[in-house]
């Protein structure tokens, strides 16, 4: 395993720039702006929206708000259920858990709630787990059992790898329902952007986190995400440890500083992101051409030498 050290400013500039908006402006014609802030796990959602009705504009930002505490609520009810009928949104969660285990060839596993814990612990505790401790550390996927929403079996069920992709795909499809067409739904590493009001397409700005370095990219109609070495990471003997559990190796995944993925789809995104994360490169770049995502890869080879691959479309 690499050892992965880097400078505190490091840390902090991918934190603060991994996504900005250009403003660029806009000459007001039939719809009007809506802007508001909204949260999700903890975290600050901004939603911006046009229409041409300020009871609209409340009712989606409402709906939006809800949606996201369904899942929410979900989670919490995964930790509570079995032998028993569950919501809506717990079940896509899990559904869409298994039908990636086998996509994702055990990377992607929802099941490793009680792997997720361990680690927390040992985080909190300033160390890490011992050999012994992964090891008879009960994973199995199997150990989950879902029928017409009726949850049955023994687990932790933990959706941390693809929980904003999930809720993002209802609220694109939302959305679209109630035919609201310019909207731009920023947090930060997740990034849900329809049309553009004022020009064709939104320009987001992406760090390089090797240096200073800015890119530029051009999305319209995508689902943006980044998942960093540096969100949530501690540090233990001079390593920079991830929060992203590989639940093949038990280990926290350091093969990538980040990794970035664009896509149509917000939850098939979220989960690729982090598919692309745990693995190699070359196993990463052949999920990427499989799925048909754009994406930009930044991690050190086993020199210590910092390489920056992308898709040929990445832009």
């Amino acid at each position: 395993m690499l050892m992965i050290r880097m400078t505190k400013q490091k840390i902090i500039f991918l934190l603060m720039f991994s996504f900005l908006l250009f403003n660029t402006g806009c000459e007001k014609t039939k719809q009007n702006l809506y802007e508001q802030d909204l949260t999700f796990l903890n975290k600050q959602v901004n939603v911006k929206i046009y229409t041409n009705s300020h009871d609209k504009a409340d009712k989606i930002f409402n709906d939006i708000q809800t949606i996201y505490n369904n899942y929410e609520l979900a989670i919490k009810e995964g930790n509570s259920s079995s032998n028993k009928k569950i919501s809506n949104e717990l079940s896509n969660l899990i559904e869409t858990g298994l039908e990636w285990y086998d996509k994702s060839n055990g990377l992607i596993n929802i099941n490793k709630g009680n792997l997720v814990d361990l680690w927390n612990k040992n985080k909190k505790d300033k160390s890490i787990p011992s050999s012994s401790e992964l090891e008879h550390t009960e994973i199995n996927i199997d150990n989950i059992k879902l029928n017409n929403k009726y949850l049955t079996g023994s687990f932790n069920l933990n959706f941390d790898d693809f929980i904003y992709g999930q809720a993002d795909k209802d609220i694109k499809n939302y959305l679209n329902e109630m035919h609201i067409k310019y909207y731009f739904i920023n947090a930060s590493d997740h990034i849900l952007a329809g049309s553009n009001y004022d020009r064709d397409n939104y320009n987001i700005l992406l760090s390089n986190p090797f240096n200073e370095e800015i890119n530029t990219i051009t999305i319209n109609n995508k689902y943006i995400v980044t998942k960093s070495i540096y969100y949530d990471s501690y540090e233990y003997n001079d390593s920079l440890y991830s929060n992203i559990v590989n639940p093949i190796t038990k280990e926290l995944s350091n093969n990538m500083i980040s990794v970035t993925v664009i896509s149509e789809d917000p939850l098939e995104g979220d989960i690729l992101a982090t598919i692309l994360f745990m693995s190699d490169y070359d196993d990463g770049y052949r999920f990427a051409n499989e799925y048909n995502i754009q994406a930009i890869w930044y991690f050190y080879d086993t020199n210590g030498n910092e390489i920056v691959k992308k898709t040929k479309d990445f832009r």
